[in-house]
C-alpha cells in the first residue's frame, strides 16, 4: 500500500473513534503532549493482538486498528517495512508495570514470550510482530497495572537531540539514570548513544511517533518560523475531529501531529 495514500486515511479513522478516552495528559507551556505511536505491519491482526495481550484495549474498528494505554495510543496499520525498531533512531518504547510477575504471568498465557530475562535493574524487553522493541520496568507506585514512560532512541549526538526537542516541544532537559533525557507531559524522552549506524524511522515496524498539539496552526506557523521543513500539508480544520500534519526531525525521526486526540 502506498502509505501517502494513508494520510486522509488516517483522518477518517481517528475520527470514527468516538468512543475512546486515549488519557493524554494535559499539554506542556508550548502546549504539546506525548499522543501516539505509530506501527505498520505485514500482519496488523498479530500486531494489534500483542498490544492487546500486553494489556492493551482495543478501541474502534476500520481500516487502522487502534490500541490505547493510559497515556498514549499505539494505532496500527498494514504495510511492508524494511525491520523493526532496533537499527532505527528509535531502539525502543517503554512502559512501566504496577506488577512485573502479573504482567510476565499474563503474557505467557498469551504465548507471547520475553526477547530477555527479567532483571528488577533492566526490566524485560519484548518484541512485536513489526518488530518493535518494548520495555518494561515495574513501578508498584503506578496507579493502573501498566502505563506509558518512554520512547529511547539510539543519537549520534545525544545533547543536540535533546537541545531540539526542548527548543521544537518543550521538553524539559534532565536525565533518566545515566541517560541524557528530556520530559514532555507523558513520557520521557531518552537520547542514547548510538553504538552502530542508525536509519532513519520511515519505514520500519514503528514508523513515526506522535505529539499532540493543543493549537495546531499556532504550532505550525511557529515551526515554519524557525525554518521547519513539512513533510505534508499543516492543515488545521476548525470544527473538525482531527487535524494532523508531520515532520521529520534532524536525526531521522519522522513524527506525527495532531489535533483532536484528547477528544477520545
Amino acid at each position: 500500500m502506498n502509505r501517502s495514500s494513508l494520510f486522509p486515511l488516517a483522518l477518517l479513522a481517528a475520527a470514527s473513534l468516538a468512543p475512546l478516552r486515549a488519557q493524554i495528559v494535559p499539554p506542556n507551556a508550548m502546549g504539546v503532549s506525548m499522543g501516539h505511536l505509530h506501527s505498520y505491519a505485514k500482519d496488523p491482526e498479530a500486531e494489534k493482538n500483542f498490544w492487546v495481550a500486553i494489556g492493551g484495549v482495543q478501541v474502534g474498528s476500520g481500516r487502522m486498528a487502534v490500541v490505547k494505554f493510559p497515556g498514549i495510543l499505539v494505532l496500527i496499520n498494514q504495510g511492508d517495512t524494511s525491520g523493526g525498531s532496533a537499527g532505527s533512531v528509535i531502539n525502543h518504547v517503554g512502559f512501566l508495570a504496577k506488577d512485573a510477575k502479573a504482567c510476565m504471568a499474563k503474557w505467557k498465557d498469551a504465548g507471547i514470550a520475553p526477547a530477555t530475562p527479567f532483571d528488577a535493574t533492566h526490566g524485560v524487553f519484548l518484541l512485536s510482530p513489526a518488530g518493535i522493541r518494548v520495555e518494561f520496568n515495574e513501578d508498584p507506585s503506578i496507579k493502573d497495572a501498566i502505563v506509558f514512560h518512554h520512547v529511547q532512541w539510539a543519537a549520534e549526538d545525544p545533547a543536540a537531540m535533546q537541545a531540539w526537542y526542548a527548543k521544537t516541544f518543550g521538553a524539559i532537559p534532565g536525565k533518566r539514570k545515566n541517560y541524557t533525557a528530556a520530559d514532555v507531559p507523558g513520557a520521557n524522552l531518552t537520547f542514547d548513544k548510538a553504538t552502530e549506524p542508525v536509519v532513519g524511522t520511515k519505514g520500519r515496524g514503528l514508523d513515526h511517533i506522535g505529539f499532540e498539539i493543543q493549537d495546531l496552526a499556532g504550532f505550525c506557523k511557529q515551526l515554519e518560523t524557525a525554518g521547519q521543513k513539512f513533510d505534508a500539508p499543516c492543515n488545521p480544520r476548525p470544527g473538525a475531529p482531527m487535524s494532523i500534519t508531520y515532520i521529520t526531525d534532524p536525526f531521522g525521526t519522522y513524527i506525527e501531529l495532531t489535533q483532536g486526540l484528547t477528544r477520545y
